[in-house]
């Protein structure tokens, strides 16, 4: 799913309170296979995906829909895209893309011979909005993204409040 839509349909209805494990696939759409993926071949109108909806009975507009956040696993590999002007090195130029891909085994990345410590996040969590379709590389009022704020992690509660009956609560990027 690319956008938060009133339109998505669900892909599973549970009653409030029910535990929900969401599978997701990465950032980049799974696009990214090794590190010799050409980065002009990347659709990047298939990244930043989210999974869901989750049709969440009962749910009113103006209700909070609350998201409690157990726990997140995450695969054996990390991959990382650096493009000139973009993301952490800013305007800098003075650079090829590339793509990174390293190994993560019990909860640290390997990257050039160091081990770092993985913070297993989620990029986009929120609801259907009520009218609109929000593509979900723009940030907009009725859902979160964290990946340059305070990210979403494992044993974190989020509240969000519900724009349409019976919202689905598009989430987990």
């Amino acid at each position: 799913m690319y956008k938060f839509s009133p339109h998505n349909v669900a892909v599973e209805k549970v009653p409030p309170g029910e535990l929900v494990a969401f599978e997701t696939i990465d950032a980049l759409g799974g696009q990214v296979k090794d590190e010799d993926t050409v980065l002009d071949e990347i659709d990047w109108g298939k990244v930043n995906g989210s999974t869901g909806p989750v049709y969440v009975e009962d749910a009113r507009p103006g209700d909070t829909l609350v998201v409690e956040v157990l726990d997140i696993k995450v695969d054996d590999r990390s991959v990382m895209v650096v493009v000139p002007g973009h993301g952490a090195l800013g305007e800098k130029k003075t650079f090829k893309s590339k793509v990174k891909i390293d190994r993560i085994k019990d909860g640290f990345i390997y990257f050039n011979g160091i081990k770092v410590k993985a913070r297993p996040m989620i990029g986009t969590i929120g609801v259907a909005p009520a009218s609109e379709e929000i593509p979900l590389q723009l940030p907009r009022p009725t859902w979160r993204q964290h990946g340059c704020e305070e990210a979403v992690r494992r044993n974190q509660t989020i509240p969000t409040c519900i724009r349409r009956g019976g919202s689905p609560s598009n989430a987990l990027t």
